[in-house]
């Protein structure tokens, strides 16, 4: 197992069976992480934005952190594409055809 997935499964960034999956060295796809990740940046993004007493900077740095994990996102689907099992958005498709 790779030490990045390592320190992922402990980061509590995963839902517990997706954990316990990478420690057991059964590491789901990519785009499988990658979907738990963006539900867990979209549940924090929410969380802070309706927070009235957050800060200003703090929902600045929230919807920041949401900005870039969808980037992240649509760039592992353009590495990994529909061959993997991802539904391709758009922009992936246009450069199929």
């Amino acid at each position: 197992m790779s030490y990045a997935l390592n320190q992922l499964a402990h980061s509590k960034l995963l839902p517990p069976p997706v954990s316990a999956a990478i420690l057991a060295d059964d590491a789901p796809p990519i785009p499988e992480l990658t979907e738990h990740l963006l539900t867990t940046t979209m549940d924090a993004h929410f969380m802070i934005a309706g927070d009235p007493q957050s800060s200003w900077a703090d929902r600045r740095l929230s919807h920041q952190n949401l900005v870039t994990a969808f980037m992240l996102a649509l760039v592992l689907e353009t590495i990994f594409g529909p061959e993997h099992g991802v539904a391709g958005t758009g922009a992936t498709m246009e450069r199929a055809i």
